[in-house]
């Protein structure tokens, strides 16, 4: 899912682009300071918060219903060739899920 990830920082504005399954691509454009943004998924908005918490950049995705979640902590190596993603998300039963991918600097 996240193998064509590009993410792009510039000031204080973050936008990433990925496959977001099914042939489709998301770009979401956040402010990195824990302001609130809206994302459009193509058949809904979500909300997004992304602020820095120490090294790591965390963005916490809520919706569109009610419980839905899907927190994201960004880190990057010391050296910036490796980025690490882990991913923990609501499950449609109630229960949570946690993925982590690493990246290497191509």
């Amino acid at each position: 899912m996240l193998s064509d990830t590009r993410v792009h920082q510039k000031d204080n504005n973050l936008t990433e682009a990925f496959n977001a399954g099914q042939g489709g691509e998301l770009e979401a454009k956040y402010a990195i300071d824990g302001k609130e943004s809206e994302v459009s998924t193509g058949d809904a908005t979500i909300k997004a918060t992304a602020k820095w918490d120490g090294d790591a950049l965390v963005i916490d995705f809520r919706g569109p219903e009610e419980g839905r979640y899907f927190v994201r902590k960004l880190t990057l190596s010391a050296d910036g060739k490796t980025m690490t993603i882990n991913l923990k998300h609501s499950l449609p039963n109630g229960g949570m899920a946690e993925k982590i991918w690493v990246f290497e600097k191509q």
